[in-house]
């Protein structure tokens, strides 16, 4: 690619590694456990950097990246039902706490579910595998396949 002056432009990252992932089927989580949300259905995906076996993303190269996860919890059944979203780098939760959300409770009997949402921004090595945990403290909740997703894109 031309500058103006006519001379090659370098530095200019390849692409920007952009996902965007969902889930297939619902999904069982136990209380007092962080589990890996398994997504395994790419909306997109175009440089080929999410892995929908291990359910991680891969980044490319170093840099910075942005990503959001979001979920539905159903079956909630009290107001002491918390429900925690966070990002793990490399299967461990990064320092900090810049990248975790919680959200508690439901409305009433009939409207016994939560959406929860997270995002943030993380300074990753190439290689790094960055994927989306939850974690409940009161019983076995359902993480809904609809209203699920992961997405992400390298900044720097």
């Amino acid at each position: 690619l031309p500058a103006i002056s006519g001379a090659a432009l370098t530095g200019i990252p390849a692409g920007t590694c952009s996902f965007t992932v969902g889930k297939s089927a619902n999904q069982n989580i136990s209380q007092n456990t962080w589990s890996i949300l398994q997504f395994n259905t790419e909306e997109t995906d175009p440089d080929s950097c999410f892995n929908t076996t291990n359910y991680e993303f891969i980044a490319p190269a170093n840099g910075q990246y942005y990503f959001h996860g979001k979920c539905q919890i159903n079956s909630l059944t009290s107001q002491a039902d918390y429900i925690y979203l966070r990002f793990y780098v490399n299967n461990a939760q990064p320092s900090g706490g810049a990248t975790e959300s919680v959200t508690g409770g439901y409305a009433t009997s009939a409207h016994n579910k939560q959406f929860i949402t997270t995002s943030g921004v993380l300074n990753l090595t190439a290689n790094d595998e960055v994927s989306v945990y939850a974690y409940t403290t009161a019983g076995t909740r359902v993480i809904s396949a609809q209203g699920t997703a992961f997405s992400g894109f390298r900044l720097t």
